[in-house]
């Protein structure tokens, strides 16, 4: 499970090669990135060793991966509307994700840390494990959110929410391919792929 993605920035970029299986890409992605939903994790770590005060989380957080909601509201507003010009659902983490986003569209991305929606039952069991929700926002998968960017003039007409689903603004689109960066407070580093890798050999 992960964190929360929604609302976008944006600028134009080239046009992006489209293949089978590969991320949903229009002929221009613009620099804005935008995610549905919350990011959790599903990391043993986060539901192991649990009180009495941290079920109910636990029960919410493993309710949504077993029982996913797909964004089907969403992707129809989004297609009929024409308002996304690059789309990808982060299922395998969003670090991986944008990657796949960004290497179809020949872009880059620059990720705001403190944009990202994180779920509140994971901050909470995060807080008493020691453990990092950013980095499970960014690397857990299994979210099935929608991750896309849309150009600046449409950004007033993306709806504020969709069948009760609200989006969050968590970066913007950069010129130089490949690279993805995440600003944290006054520090800014190299986002690498550590979501799920479908034929990574052990």
């Amino acid at each position: 499970m992960g964190a929360r993605l929604g609302e976008t920035g944006l600028a134009s970029l080239p046009r992006a090669s489209q293949r089978v299986n590969s991320p949903t890409v229009n002929e221009r992605s613009e620099p804005g990135a935008v995610a549905t939903g919350s990011l959790r994790d599903n990391s043993p770590g986060v539901t192991t060793g649990v009180d009495n005060t941290e079920l109910k989380a636990i029960e919410t957080l493993l309710s949504r991966q077993m029982r996913p909601q797909p964004r089907v509201g969403w992707g129809i507003v989004l297609g009929e509307e024409r308002l996304a010009t690059a789309m990808i659902d982060i299922s395998d983490g969003l670090s991986s994700d944008i990657a796949h986003l960004c290497e179809e569209s020949n872009c880059g991305a620059l990720i705001d840390s403190s944009s990202l929606p994180i779920d509140r039952d994971v901050s909470t069991l995060c807080g008493r494990r020691a453990l990092d929700p950013l980095m499970l926002a960014l690397h857990g998968g299994e979210d099935f959110e929608l991750l896309f960017t849309v150009r600046p003039d449409d950004v007033q007409r993306l709806a504020k929410r969709v069948d009760g689903v609200a989006i969050s603004r968590i970066g913007e689109i950069t010129d130089p391919p490949n690279t993805i960066k995440i600003v944290e407070g006054d520090r800014v580093w190299d986002l690498q792929s550590r979501g799920f890798e479908h034929f990574k050999k052990d």
